[in-house]
């Protein structure tokens, strides 16, 4: 019987595919982006709760301690500039998300 000689990156390709086949006969998934965060613009905090205390003038200044306007107004200042771009694979956080985020 002939030897068969493998290069070291043969080996580790054949290691990663065996893998991936275990990981597939395991039920093992891998995402890009977890199933739970695709809901995230329907099911976040910030779309429920901050939202929601918009209309609620003494809840958003008690969180973030300065008016609707005044949010408003520093969103559209400082907006461009936290603003991430939104990739095929997913959507990127919202200026006024960051923004929240950041003055909580």
């Amino acid at each position: 019987m002939d030897e068969v000689s493998l290069q070291p990156f043969q080996i580790v390709a054949l290691c990663y595919y065996f893998y991936c086949i275990s990981c597939k006969r395991n039920g093992k998934q891998r995402f890009w982006v977890h199933p739970i965060k695709t809901q995230h613009n329907q099911l976040g905090e910030y779309n429920h709760l901050i939202l929601e205390k918009r209309l609620f003038l003494a809840d958003f200044f008690k969180s973030f301690h300065m008016s609707t306007a005044q949010f408003d107004h520093l969103l559209k200042l400082v907006g461009p500039k936290v603003k991430k771009k939104d990739t095929k694979f997913r959507q990127s956080v919202s200026a006024a998300e960051r923004l929240a985020i950041i003055l909580r």
